[in-house]
């Protein structure tokens, strides 16, 4: 959009590997009482075509309609939506800019902050005001741990750890004798009194043992593992002011209303040969945002092998799905927008020549973690009506609470006929803080949405959708056992369903799934690897700003431009140098990384400096 406003200074052409605008901002849509329908395939030569999208439906119907225009049919009907990727607003405020665009795009939100906690299998969950005593500790001491980053700084190792950090605090802290854990009143006013007092914040060996399970919110809420997490920078992602909430009618939106302000004219490239511009040039009817005097052009399924530059020009190369010849786009300036995940894997093969060292540490060093979702419609909602979240405690692993009981349940394993691989994935999930949200409250449906980061995400993603949705409907049975009682009605409706003979509904459990999950797979996705980034452990702020300087390029000798060598633009020592490669995206900023907003604001800065500059 920035760029488009300079057309008469510049020149733009959009080159996007997927057959749709949005890339890790990606909607689903139904009419009420329909089902969620289509396949989401990880791209791959032996599974996919090539070059297709994996988050796209594929010969899906929604209402007649196929899938891909019902995206770009927003009607005033009501309409659920499942948002496979961004789904968040952190921080409704004016000074957010991804506020006036949520405006101008008709988004609505909601301010989750209710839930519900599971501490162990088969029991009642805590109180509501216990839950949030607890969650109130929780935050007081990630208050805490980011002072003690600000505060010592250039003390603290690059290699330790915020759970290293946070099991010395807790070690330190006088532990309570515990009086009433189950009386909010009790535990808030002897908490209060405490901490107005001194530093104790008043915690017994429960309250502490707390801390540890819901502290995994912060890996779940980063896609890290808590002994990865940077204490040095904990505090590194400022935060806007205003609520974080929930988008309920589609993130896309932000997307579709970036597009036509921006006017774009998508255009699909078939039979290119050699250079661009020798083949012919097929205008697309679905979706149009601008006309033919429009500017900037979207090239669809252009997926971009290598970029060679020089003190010149920059020569982009790119290969589509429908030609096995590579195409070449010339220009002045590059700014690539390739997420972290895809630079680990591809930049050594893409740049020519090679970036400057700095970024090449920063690519390496920088984390890039998955967050895995998956949808399961019931026909009824067995679970708190109420509430927007629902917790699940680690049961295994080194916060887990000790039990005479094992877990993963062999008996709820063995009913649902889970092989070793839904083990393994069941396992780890039960492992960490597991937690879903409900539709209930905010479409009155009885939808949950599961959520899974970290080596769990990786393992269930391996999974396919129909083991996936038995793995976590076993999760659910271990707190859910009235519900999903008796056992032995389970292996008979699980055998029907695998070979395709499942009797009539009528005779189905209320809580048998109504239709067939839907799953991200973010990173088995190669135009991704992976969800948004992160500061582990060894890796430094300077990292993240290190994609705020600009690439330039410099001939070694003066007589060869075949020579060349890449060096940031501050750099370079030489003013006259053009910035040729420059990077946007979330993962470019060293103050709002992992955010939708840090990408729309990266974005921004970048283009201003190329309009500056040409």
């Amino acid at each position: 959009k920035e760029l488009a406003l300079h057309s008469d200074k510049v020149q733009t052409t959009i080159l996007e590997a997927r057959n749709r605008l949005g890339g890790r901002v990606a909607t689903l849509y139904k009419q009420p009482g329909d089902d969620f329908d289509g396949d989401y395939l990880p791209r791959s030569s032996s599974s996919s075509p090539p070059h297709q999208d994996p988050l796209v439906i594929h010969s899906a119907k929604v209402n007649g309609k196929d899938a891909a225009t019902i995206h770009h049919d927003k009607t005033s009907k009501p309409m659920t939506c499942f948002d496979l990727g961004a789904s968040w607003i952190h921080g409704v405020h004016p000074d957010n800019p991804l506020t006036s665009l949520a405006k101008s795009a008709g988004i609505e939100y909601i301010h989750t902050d209710s839930d519900i906690m599971f501490t162990t299998p088969g029991g009642v969950p805590l109180s509501v005001e216990i839950s949030n005593r607890y969650w109130s500790l929780v935050w007081d001491i990630f208050d805490r741990a980011r002072e003690y980053a600000i505060d010592n700084r250039e003390t603290i190792p690059e290699s330790y750890s915020f759970l290293d950090w946070l099991r010395q605090f807790l070690k330190d802290q006088p532990t309570k004798q515990k009086k009433d854990n189950n009386d909010p009143k009790d535990v808030d006013q002897d908490l209060n009194e405490d901490k107005d007092k001194t530093d104790d914040m008043g915690m017994d060996e429960v309250d502490k043992q707390m801390v540890l399970k819901l502290a995994k919110y912060w890996a779940d809420e980063n896609a890290i593992p808590l002994d990865q997490v940077s204490m040095k920078y904990i505090d590194a992602e400022e935060i806007f002011d205003g609520d974080h909430s929930l988008v309920t009618n589609g993130f896309d939106r932000c997307v579709d209303v970036l597009a036509r302000e921006a006017a774009l004219s998508i255009v699909q490239d078939k039979n290119l040969d050699g250079e661009h511009g020798n083949g012919t040039v097929q205008e697309m009817n679905e979706p149009e945002y601008g006309d033919e005097s429009s500017q900037i052009k979207v090239y669809l399924e252009n997926v971009v092998e290598r970029i060679e530059y020089d003190n010149t020009e920059v020569r982009v190369f790119t290969s589509t799905g429908q030609s096995s010849n590579q195409q070449l786009f010339r220009a002045d300036v590059v700014l690539v927008t390739l997420p972290l995940g895809v630079l680990k894997h591809t930049h050594k093969n893409i740049f020519y020549p090679a970036l400057p060292e700095r970024k090449q540490l920063a690519i390496n060093r920088l984390g890039f973690g998955s967050m895995l979702k998956i949808l399961i419609r019931f026909p009824t909602c067995f679970w708190p009506r109420e509430q927007h979240f629902i917790n699940f405690l680690p049961l295994v692993g080194p916060t887990a609470t000790p039990s005479n009981q094992s877990y993963p349940c062999k008996k709820l394993v063995s009913a649902f006929g889970l092989n070793d691989r839904q083990v393994e994935a069941l396992t780890e999930y039960l492992s960490d803080l597991a937690n879903y949200s409900s539709l209930m409250p905010v479409t009155s449906e009885p939808i949950l949405i599961g959520y899974a980061t970290n080596r769990a995400a990786e393992l269930i993603e391996c999974l396919s959708n129909d083991e996936a949705q038995m793995m976590y409907l076993c999760h659910l049975a271990h707190y859910f056992e009235n519900v999903f009682s008796p056992l032995e009605c389970i292996p008979s409706l699980v055998s029907a369903a695998t070979t395709g003979l499942l009797p009539q509904s009528a005779s189905w459990p209320s809580w048998w799934p109504r239709s067939k999950a839907v799953m991200t797979r973010w990173h088995q996705d190669s135009f991704a690897f992976g969800s948004y980034t992160s500061i582990p452990i060894h890796a430094t702020l300077q990292d993240l700003e290190a994609f705020e300087t600009p690439v330039a390029a410099l001939a070694t000798t003066a007589t060869s431009t075949s020579n060349v060598l890449a060096v940031d633009v501050d750099e370079a020592g030489d003013c006259s140098q053009v910035a040729r490669i420059h990077f946007a995206g979330e993962h470019t900023t060293s103050t709002r990384f992992a955010s939708v907003h840090g990408a729309l604001m990266s974005g921004q800065r970048e283009a201003l400096k190329i309009v500056s500059t040409l």
